[in-house]
């Protein structure tokens, strides 16, 4: 009987510990709400950066023509230059 008796005190122990734990296991994580926003934000940083970059490719590509524009006209005035009988060797661009 007294076997019995402790086996059922030992039982009882474990499960009153194992209640906490479980309570503690099942509050972990992130909560619904907290994660919904940080996605939502994540999403729209992600956008926010596509258009940025979208912004700074044209950017980009309209400073490659005028400096193309630039660099032609440079090429014409030299060439003038040298018509003249202008030395434009000494010339920075």
């Amino acid at each position: 009987m007294n076997v019995k008796r402790q086996m059922a005190n030992a039982l009882a122990v474990v499960s009153l510990a194992s209640v906490p734990m479980l309570a503690l296991i099942a509050g972990c994580g992130v909560d619904e709400q907290v994660y919904n926003a940080a996605v939502k934000d994540r999403d729209a940083q992600k956008e926010k950066l596509a258009e940025t970059n979208r912004s700074l490719d044209t950017e980009k590509a309209q400073h490659k023509k005028d400096v193309d524009v630039r660099d032609a006209r440079v090429a014409v005035l030299t060439k003038k230059l040298e018509s003249l009988g202008q030395d434009v060797s000494r010339l920075e661009t």
